[in-house]
C-alpha cells in the first residue's frame, strides 16, 4: 500500500466477536497497514450486528458472558460506538486494502478466517491465504512474550488491538531480521 511516498508492506487486522466459530457475528474490524517503521493510515469499522445475524453469521453464549465482564470502555467501543456499518461494506474495504500489502498479519487461525468465512456469504472475493502470517508463531520464533509489552489503548479495542500486536510483532521482525 502506498501513500504518498510511503509503502506499506504489511497489513495488521484485528477483529472483535460475539463468537468463536469461523461464520461469528463480527462487531469491529481493525486495520492498520505498516512497515519496519511507521504505521500508515488506522481503520476502524463498527459493524451492525444485524447486518451480520441477516448473513447467517451466529453468535454463542460463551462470547456474550466474555463481553459482560469487558471494560465499560472495551463495551462502549465495540457495541455503542457510531457510525456502524453494514458488514458487506467493512469486509469490502478490508479485502480491497488487502490487496495492496504482501503480508497480512493477524491471529491467522482466528482472525483471518473469520474475515474470509464471512466474506464467502456474499462473495466469492477473498483474502489471499499466501498473504496470511500467525503473529503467533512470530512471537513464539523470535522468543518475545507479548505480555512483556505494555498495552495500547483499550484491550478489546479492534484498532488498538493492531497497534499493540504490531508494537510486539515489529520486535519480532527486527529480532529475526525480517526486515533489513
Amino acid at each position: 500500500m502506498s501513500i504518498g511516498t510511503k509503502v506499506y508492506t504489511d497489513l495488521m487486522i484485528d477483529i472483535e466477536t460475539l463468537g468463536i466459530c469461523a461464520d461469528c457475528v463480527i462487531a469491529q474490524i481493525g486495520a492498520v497497514p505498516f512497515n519496519a517503521t511507521e504505521n500508515g493510515p488506522q481503520i476502524l469499522f463498527n459493524i451492525s450486528i444485524e447486518s451480520c445475524c441477516d448473513l447467517g453469521l451466529k453468535t454463542d453464549a460463551s462470547t456474550i458472558l466474555f463481553w459482560i465482564k469487558q471494560s465499560d470502555t472495551a463495551i462502549e467501543s465495540v457495541f455503542f460506538s457510531r457510525p456502524r456499518i453494514h458488514v458487506k461494506d467493512a469486509l469490502n474495504q478490508i479485502q480491497r486494502v488487502s490487496e495492496t500489502v504482501e503480508r497480512i498479519w493477524s491471529h491467522a487461525t482466528y482472525d483471518f478466517v473469520c474475515i474470509n468465512t464471512a466474506l464467502r456469504k456474499f462473495t466469492t472475493a477473498q483474502m489471499d491465504f499466501r498473504k496470511a502470517r500467525d503473529i503467533r508463531t512470530l512471537t513464539d520464533l523470535a522468543g518475545i512474550n507479548p505480555s512483556d509489552f505494555k498495552s495500547i489503548g483499550t484491550a478489546h479495542n479492534a484498532l488498538d488491538d493492531c497497534l499493540f500486536q504490531i508494537s510486539y510483532c515489529r520486535e519480532a521482525m527486527k529480532k529475526l531480521g525480517y526486515w533489513k
